[in-house]
């Protein structure tokens, strides 16, 4: 073989030898895409789990420091009937088991458990020792979580309003609870500030930055200040500025989300 053609076959193995290299580079590229693919945009940015979940089992509880301070400050010194309002995923189970922990004489009972009436008498005999409990015995200022209270009737409300009076009920927190009692003292989870709202996403995001002040801003005009909503649409702008290859969402995701939000209304 002449030089020339050793020259020549030495260029052809090197055009092949990049080619080869190129295809398997391609083909990593893609593998690396598909895996990406797959997970999800949460995983994407190093979390674990949805950090934007509306699950009730988040710690993290923004705003309403005052409302909170005030009902601590009743249960720790004074009689008080309360009220807090809040759909699912506006921070109530939250509060609520805050409350609980931090409270130890306090009875949680959720009316969705049961078909029928409930026994008032049975549920704040919770806290009393069971031998105690077979003669009667009915304990003095306890503190009662009665969730899903708009399920009661007139007769558990009466009975309910009968412990208040006599003492063995010294606070009565009912979430969610119907007109048939009347609650001077309220707090309403279902509507919180836009200063709360952009700390609530940015904390929950650990300071990740993921989303925009000027888009959360955007977001919570039009989830009317709801934080179930409010945290239901940050998540899905974040998951468009992921589709468009963005590492941010900015405002421009925010209206792109509002205008397939008005679409779907339509």
């Amino acid at each position: 073989m002449e030089n020339g053609d050793v020259e020549d076959a030495i260029l052809i193995a090197l055009l092949a030898v990049r080619k080869y290299q190129k295809m398997i580079g391609n083909v990593q590229d893609v593998w690396h895409y598909l895996v990406k693919m797959k997970k999800n945009w949460f995983e994407k940015h190093g979390f674990k789990s949805n950090p934007l979940s509306i699950k009730p089992d988040s710690e993290i509880l923004i705003g309403f420091t005052e409302e909170i301070k005030k009902l601590q400050s009743d249960i720790e010194h004074k009689k008080s009937i309360w009220a807090i309002y809040g759909e699912f995923g506006s921070g109530k189970t939250t509060l609520i088991k805050k409350l609980l922990r931090k409270y130890k004489n306090s009875t949680y009972f959720s009316h969705s458990r049961v078909d029928g009436s409930i026994s008032i008498k049975r549920l704040i005999q919770k806290r009393v020792p069971f031998l105690l409990r077979l003669f009667g015995k009915m304990p003095k200022d306890s503190v009662l979580f009665l969730d899903e209270a708009h399920e009661m009737n007139n007769k558990e409300v009466n009975e309910i309003m009968n412990y208040y009076k006599s003492g063995n009920i010294k606070n009565l927190i009912l979430i969610n609870p119907n007109s048939l009692i009347e609650v001077k003292n309220k707090i309403n989870l279902n509507k919180i500030s836009k200063e709360n709202s952009i700390e609530l996403v940015h904390t929950r995001l650990d300071s990740k930055d993921l989303i925009s002040v000027q888009a959360l801003s955007m977001i919570y005009d039009f989830s009317k200040g709801n934080p179930r909503r409010l945290l239901e649409y940050a998540e899905r702008a974040i998951k468009i500025a992921d589709e468009i290859g963005d590492g941010r969402a900015t405002d421009k995701h925010a209206i792109l989300l509002r205008e397939s939000l008005n679409d779907q209304q339509i």
